[in-house]
């Protein structure tokens, strides 16, 4: 797929102070966020109480063997935990794939065809959820596409500017509003289709929304930079690094274990907190069952909230003392959501001595978890920045 070169025209169609491109990018993305989060949202609610019923199960194809290889390492597992392990390989190789993906696009393909097979294996496996025996097929391609699209998308906003233009930083601001909107969003509707009609209209949806995305994204090109193949041997000579070169990515290298242990408190509202919690806090109002899934939307409007908020605080905080540095507040950050798993534990405890649903547990995970959640994100948004410009990638 050949992509448009550069114009004139198209850095200079604006919106609101904008390339016109970043519609289009914030679009494609938020749709990416819906099937994504849309999908995850009933991931594990659909194994414990569907695929991994007796019932179900022995339809799935290569599930045997899959569970063989995991108890090998884990021991036998009940249902439940075997849906978490599932997940937790999951949300793990996701957060993986996207390395593979940004070689893929800068070594062999350009971003756009990249992009373009992530989004429609992304599609393919979203539709193929609906059915029970492709369910290993389904998240190995989720999985390619998620590496696929993710970096690859998002490190085209930055193409949209000249080096040193500070619109860039709110165009990231943006691009994340656009990320937020639709993980409060996804919930609300493939959450609700797949509890309230059937778990395949959830995931239906899921892929119709990936669908629109990939639509919004190729429909906007001419409006998008050019970014084509790396030529091998191209380009000019690159030096080696300096020795505070090389201290700044060694920072960066050592914050990704802590963050990445605070980040698994995080990943459990997806997997054991949304299983817990449909099991102890009361969701019924007015005769209305909640779906459980809606306490993630609740979450991600939590943490919009307190994006907001943040912003806020350091801006009124350094007009009297000095700001903190980024590592400062990504100590905060990993604090707060310390405290997280902490309090569930304290109503684990309080629910199992009292016996009775509490409607009070949702609020104060989420505003604990939620509140913390962005802490990191926001001071870590200028770390980027601090690498060596030879080891940006």
């Amino acid at each position: 797929m050949s992509e448009p070169a550069p114009s004139e025209a198209r850095r200079s169609a604006e919106i609101f102070g904008h390339p016109r491109g970043l519609i289009y990018l914030c679009a494609a993305e938020g749709w990416e966020r819906f099937s994504y989060f849309g999908m995850q949202s009933l991931l594990v609610l659909y194994l414990v109480h569907y695929l991994l019923l007796l019932e179900h199960v022995d339809r799935v194809f290569g599930f045997e063997a899959a569970r063989r290889a995991i108890e090998s390492v884990t021991g036998p597992l009940s249902s439940a935990a075997l849906a978490s392990q599932i997940f937790g390989i999951y949300s793990g190789l996701v957060y993986l794939t996207p390395l593979f993906g940004g070689l893929l696009a800068d070594r062999w393909l350009n971003r756009t065809f990249t992009v373009t097979i992530g989004a429609i294996f992304m599609a393919l496996g979203h539709f193929l959820m609906a059915f029970e025996a492709s369910f290993l097929p389904a998240i190995t391609l989720l999985l390619i596409g998620v590496g696929c699209f993710k970096g690859n998308i998002a490190s085209q906003v930055g193409g949209l500017y000249d080096r040193g233009d500070l619109r860039s930083a709110t165009a990231y601001q943006i691009f994340q509003l656009a990320i937020s909107t639709s993980v409060i969003i996804s919930p609300l509707v493939c959450g609700t289709l797949g509890e309230k009609v059937g778990w395949h209209y959830g995931f239906g949806a899921a892929g119709v929304g990936m669908l629109i995305g990939l639509t919004t994204y190729l429909s906007g090109r001419r409006w998008l930079p050019s970014l084509e193949r790396r030529s091998h041997g191209a380009g000019p000579a690159v030096g080696r690094l300096t020795p505070r070169e090389w201290r700044a990515l060694l920072l960066l290298v050592l914050l990704l274990p802590p963050l990445g242990g605070v980040m698994v408190g995080n990943e459990q509202m997806f997997n054991a907190f949304i299983v817990w919690g449909e099991a102890n806090f009361e969701l019924h109002l007015a005769g209305f069952a909640m779906p459980v899934t809606w306490l993630l939307s609740l979450d991600a409007l939590i943490s919009s909230i307190c994006v907001a908020l943040a912003i806020v605080f350091w801006r009124a905080y350094s007009r009297r003392w000095q700001e903190p540095d980024d590592l400062v507040k990504i100590t905060i950050g990993a604090g707060f959501m310390t405290l997280a798993p902490t309090l569930l534990r304290a109503c684990c405890s309080g629910a199992a001595v009292g016996g009775s649903r509490r409607p009070g547990g949702v609020a104060s995970r989420s505003s604990t978890k939620s509140g913390s959640r962005w802490w990191p994100r926001l001071g870590s948004r200028s770390i980027p920045g601090r690498p060596p410009e030879r080891c940006r990638a």
